[in-house]
């Protein structure tokens, strides 16, 4: 089958599932915004914007997509990515994302997602999810990665623990690294974020290529959500990266509109 036609079944098939939740009211939202990083050892700052979002119908179908310019490591790039939610039953939903780019090493030329959660519980407070990720660098190598993902609500908090297992090609490189995130949430007020990422990684994007490395890194990050009023509200990230070549760390800020 071409691939036109695997694009056209899917397209298909996501219509038809947006058609039979026509029952429902769709929401969403839109989001523009963009950031910037400092880099050291001459690697170069980061820049960027974005526009990103979600449509659908809750417990039934929703797309998130994902429009991003940057200029990383002296190149520019542009990525797209959409991610479709099903839900099969009431406690369990698939997802499957696709996306591409043009320019920029630090973007993948091929990047497709899968996964399938379940909601525990009598309250429903347990969600866990594994998932599976392909992808293929615009350079000489690619990545096959397996993910497990725990979230628990209670209260007005949200706990989150997950890890991944990456094998990298050429040279069959593993690596493991894992997560760790608390949100405080209130509804239509604010969402404020503290999330912990460590572990290590085999291919790092250095200078303009990529070297085959086993190396550690970190991660941390705080993100605030927060609404002016019903629909209308901002979104602000400061994010700090370390690994043994070099070191990042800068914000993202944004401009949201709920429907």
């Amino acid at each position: 089958m071409k691939r036109i036609g695997r694009y056209g079944i899917l397209t298909m098939a996501l219509a038809a599932s947006l058609a039979s939740a026509q029952d429902q009211k769709a929401t969403g939202y839109v989001e523009v915004g963009g950031g910037a990083s400092k880099v050291t050892n001459g690697q170069g700052d980061w820049s960027g914007a974005y526009l990103r979002g979600s449509y659908g119908f809750p417990k039934k179908d929703i797309v998130n997509f994902e429009v991003r310019s940057a200029k990383r490591f002296k190149d520019d790039g542009f990525y797209l990515g959409f991610l479709w939610t099903h839900y099969v039953q009431p406690d369990v939903y698939t997802s499957f994302g696709v996306g591409t780019s043009t320019g920029g090493f630090f973007f993948p030329k091929v990047r497709v997602d899968g996964s399938v959660s379940k909601i525990w519980g009598a309250k429903q407070d347990v969600v866990t999810t594994v998932g599976a990720t392909y992808n293929q660098a615009r350079d000489t190598y690619y990545d096959w990665a397996g993910f497990f993902d725990l979230t628990y609500y209670v209260a007005n908090v949200v706990l989150q623990l997950g890890t991944r297992y990456n094998v990298s090609y050429p040279g069959s490189a593993k690596s493991w690294s894992g997560y760790g995130a608390i949100s405080i949430v209130k509804a239509k007020d604010y969402m404020l974020t503290f999330r912990y990422g460590g572990g290590r990684e085999s291919y790092l994007p250095l200078g303009g290529t990529l070297v085959p490395v086993d190396f550690s890194s970190t991660t941390y990050s705080v993100g605030l959500r927060k609404w002016l009023n019903n629909d209308w509200g901002f979104n602000a990230t400061y994010e700090w990266y370390t690994n043994p070549n070099y070191k990042r760390n800068g914000f993202e800020l944004g401009v949201f509109r709920d429907f």
